[in-house]
This record gives structure tokens, sequence and C-alpha cells, in this order.
């Protein structure tokens, strides 16, 4: 399993890249996040009785809309740690799950293209998310309740 900054995390993490390190050291909002989410993906390695191997890995990535730059941090740690396995045991890989993103996200940008510029303009969504506003289905019911009370009182 990976994670990132979870004390509890049930497997051992995958450390972030010096770059991805330096990134959540300038952006205090994103590492919060980070740490607060939990597991990113489940990787495994599978060998079939005639030498074939492939690396598995299954992703549910972050939900909240505004949280761009976190789904493609999460994907950034995820090919990492799969091409580590996949170069490890000379395998194929499949990544499959639930990207939550668009084929206009930076996410599916990333993992098709292998890069985001550093001018994305989801780094400047991202920088908007702070956690607790839509960061949890909670959070979510909170703010949606706050502002149809406030839509309901305008409407009088």
């Amino acid at each position: 399993a990976l994670s990132a900054g979870r004390a509890d995390a049930a497997c051992p993490e995958a450390a972030p890249t010096p770059a991805m390190a330096a990134f959540l050291e300038a952006r205090p909002e994103t590492a919060r996040a980070m740490a607060k989410i939990g597991t990113v993906a489940l990787l495994a390695v599978l060998k079939h009785r005639t030498g074939r191997v492939v690396v598995l890995a299954n992703t549910h990535l972050f939900f909240a809309g505004r949280a761009t730059h976190v789904r493609v941090l999460q994907a950034a740690m995820l090919l990492d740690e799969a091409r580590r396995l996949r170069d490890a045991h000379g395998a194929s890989l499949i990544l499959c799950g639930d990207l939550n993103a668009e084929n206009h996200d930076a996410a599916m940008r990333f993992l098709l293209d292998g890069a985001v510029a550093a001018d994305d303009g989801d780094w400047v969504i991202g920088d908007t998310f702070h956690w607790g506003y839509a960061s949890s289905r909670k959070a979510r019911a909170r703010a949606v309740d706050a502002f149809g009370a406030r839509d309901r009182e305008g409407a009088d």
C-alpha cells in the first residue's frame, strides 16, 4: 500500500521524491491534505506459472474537486513505486482504478504524458484547496447545508 505522511499506515510508506518533498514543504496546506488522505494505491507483483510477471497497481485517487494537485501527486507517487517494482521484477505494468479525474485534468495528463508544466492551471486551482471545506463527505455536507440555509434565507 502507498500512503503519504500517515502515522497509521498499514504498510511502509513510499518516500516522496526530493522535488515532491520540496513542493510539499512550500505548500503546507497540500502537505496537510496528503497526510490526511490515506492509502493512495495497492500494488501487487503477480507471477504466472509460465514465468510471466505483471505489476498490478490499483488506485482510488482523492475525490475533492479543487484538489487536482493532490491527484497529480498521488499519481506521481503511484507511478514511481509501480515503475520501481516493474524494473525490479522485469515485469509488465497495469495501472487501473478510480482516478477521479477527467481527460483534461492534470493527473490524467501526467499519467499519459509523464509531466505537468509548472504553470499548469491545475496547480493554481490546487492552491485554492484548503482541508475542511469539501475534503471529506462530512465537511462537504456541512458546506452544502450552510449554503442551502443562506439561499433559503435570501429567498424570503
